[in-house]
């Protein structure tokens, strides 16, 4: 068994926050994340610390970059609340499978496993500048499929990976609205596609 959940959350937080915040990143208690603003991006190393009333607890973590002006495109026809806009990021990454955590044994292997995560992949991930190309390359990486690598949400990849062609001018843009068209009429019964034409008419003014 683990100990009390809260303590065991600041244990992860506090063994797992030295690199990061040796570079800058303050902790965001509200958002479990370690974040640094600049240039008009946001980068973090976000957590997800999961309670059930039945005892069971999940520990995950991933890392993510914010770009402010493909965001702003986004969330002008999102319909998303401002309050919960910012755990929409524009790429985000993990190599880190949920972990469940029993015991002290298992939260200790979480954190060997993060901090491997974070001075490995994370860091060089979010650290690196970006690009409306270099945006675009990741989100569209695999336009056909609706798993993105850098991307965990297939519907808000598409539009962010739209969002990021047409800033770049890249040429594939026509084929990827097509296809990116296609998967929302395909797939939830068409839920998403009004939002998704929505971009569609906005990006035409950009």
């Amino acid at each position: 068994m683990i100990g009390n959940w809260e303590d065991t959350k600041a244990r992860v937080v506090r063994e797992c926050g030295e690199r990061l915040l040796a570079l800058s990143y303050k902790y965001v208690k509200s958002r479990s994340a370690f974040e640094k603003s600049s240039q008009g991006e946001r980068r973090a190393v976000n957590f997800l610390f999961t309670g059930s009333n039945v005892g069971n607890h999940w520990m995950s973590i991933w890392c993510s970059v914010r770009n402010d002006a493909i965001e702003s495109i986004f969330h002008r026809t999102s319909g998303i609340d401002k309050k919960s806009q910012p755990v929409y990021s524009t790429i985000n990454f993990s190599t880190v499978d949920t972990m469940r955590v029993d015991s002290e044994k298992d939260v200790d292997l979480f954190i060997a496993k993060a901090n491997a995560f974070i001075s490995e992949t994370a860091i060089p991930f979010i650290e690196q500048p970006y690009s409306y190309p270099a945006y675009s390359d990741l989100l569209n990486s695999t336009p056909e499929s609706a798993q993105c690598r850098y991307h965990a949400n297939p519907q808000n990849r598409c539009h962010y990976g739209l969002i990021a062609a047409k800033l770049s001018n890249d040429p594939r843009y026509e084929d990827l609205k097509r296809t990116y068209l296609e998967f929302f009429r395909a797939n939830n019964g068409g839920a998403y596609l009004p939002r998704f034409e929505r971009l569609l008419a906005d990006l035409e003014r950009v």
